[in-house]
């Protein structure tokens, strides 16, 4: 044998490795083998079987139903054999696990009628849709995810709601918003951060074709189609009792403030004397909202009450210089006038002497006019006399007994 060929046959080092170790054992009987044929059967390989040799089987019979046909078709996939299996997991088929723990049907070359595929495959997804529903102790099936349940409530909320509520029904972004975060953490599904409203909403819409959203302010309502004209006409119906309403609060107040009496009576009254309790409890809850404490009224409360009660009349009229002007000419009753309106004229007056200052502020309803305040000045200054003469002695009327004084100085040069 040529050196090269025998180099092909086996390698020299592992040639002589052979050849010592078959030294080493004394106890054979060396045999008169020649040298090339020790090589031959040393280099001689064992054949490799495949799977498919080694998993023969009775290729034209149905691996199902064990039963030969004409039609039969072979396993060309993984997939149908991942999901031959799945199936077999699913109706606990002890026969079918037994025939695929031989091997994937590929390498077995494992044939089947279409009818016996699809009517397993019929049974498995007939007792996995038993499977999933979700189970006595409120835990969902594994093939079912959290969100999805989560999800599933809202929705169910929403029907319940349209086909029982009596009025219709409009929902809140951010309520159903909440509520689907209760109904995670209730299925222990944990969120990396705040829920996401607006997927929450496009999730909704999609799987509830007659619900509509629309943006109010900085909220999003949500409604059903059908619901949308019943929540305007009952927007409408609201309205107009609110409308009512403050029709009857404005006819009861109004009645409050002609049926008190204030006049002037040479001094300043205390407001809360000639203030109507009604009308101050109306401005205090007003400004300030519903309180505990009755017994507290503010300044303000007290002097927007008083300008009501200044400004009320019982009709309006028009200017008698010009009939087609729409410009209201106020008068202010006698009457009704509280502490306020004249001590703004009065201390206007004392403050800047100036008519037009006076008028103004007449023109908005905060003080007297000016022929009022003038009036009160004469009226002061003529009680102020009568008593000088009554007494025989000038004394201005703040000295009163039991003030402390410091000096009076008098410099009135007046005859008798």
């Amino acid at each position: 044998m040529h050196v090269k060929c025998r180099q092909r046959l086996v390698h020299g080092t592992k040639l002589e490795r052979l050849q010592k170790d078959d030294s080493d054992k004394t106890a054979r009987p060396s045999s008169p083998v020649s040298s090339d044929s020790d090589v031959a059967m040393l280099t001689m390989k064992t054949p490799r079987l495949a799977r498919a040799s080694l998993h023969k089987e009775d290729s034209s019979v149905c691996f199902f139903c064990e039963l030969p046909g004409t039609e039969l078709r072979q396993v060309m996939t993984f997939a149908v054999d991942d999901k031959v299996r799945r199936c077999a997991n699913i109706i606990n088929d002890s026969m079918l696990t037994a025939k695929l723990a031989s091997g994937d049907m590929i390498a077995t070359e494992a044939r089947y009628h279409p009818s016996c595929l699809l009517q397993l495959y019929y049974k498995a997804s007939q007792m996995q849709s038993k499977d999933t529903y979700v189970d006595c102790e409120g835990e969902p099936a594994p093939n079912i995810d959290g969100e999805s349940l989560a999800l599933a409530e809202v929705i169910a909320y929403l029907e319940d709601r349209r086909f029982v509520g009596v009025t219709p029904s409009v929902f809140k972004l951010s309520e159903l918003t909440k509520l689907y975060t209760e109904l995670l953490a209730k299925y222990s599904v944990s969120s990396s951060g705040k829920i996401h409203s607006s997927r929450l909403k496009d999730r909704l819409l999609a799987n509830c074709p007659d619900l509509t959203c629309v943006s109010h302010g900085r909220d999003v309502l949500l409604t059903f189609k059908d619901h949308v004209g019943v929540a305007l006409q009952h927007a409408r119906e609201h309205a107009d009792s609110d409308a009512v309403h403050l029709m009857h609060v404005a006819k009861m107040l109004r009645t409050v403030i002609f049926s008190s009496d204030c006049e002037f009576s040479g001094s300043l009254a205390s407001p809360e004397v000639v203030t109507a309790p009604s009308l101050l409890s109306f401005m205090t809850m007003l400004l300030e909202g519903p309180c505990v404490d009755d017994k507290v009224c503010s300044d303000a409360a007290l002097s927007l009450s008083q300008l009501v009660m200044f400004n009320a009349v019982k009709r309006r009229r028009k200017s008698n210089t010009d009939v087609s002007s729409s410009k209201t000419m106020m008068r202010h009753a006698a009457d009704r006038e509280p502490p306020l309106p004249l001590y703004v004229g009065l201390i206007l007056h004392s403050s800047t002497r100036q008519k037009k200052v006076i008028k103004k502020f007449h023109k908005l309803g905060l003080s007297v006019s000016y022929d009022r305040v003038l009036q009160v000045l004469n009226k002061t200054a003529n009680a102020v006399c009568k008593q000088y003469r009554a007494e025989n002695i000038v004394c201005p009327p703040n000295l009163q007994p039991g003030l402390f004084c410091v000096a009076a100085v008098d410099n009135i040069d007046h005859n008798f």
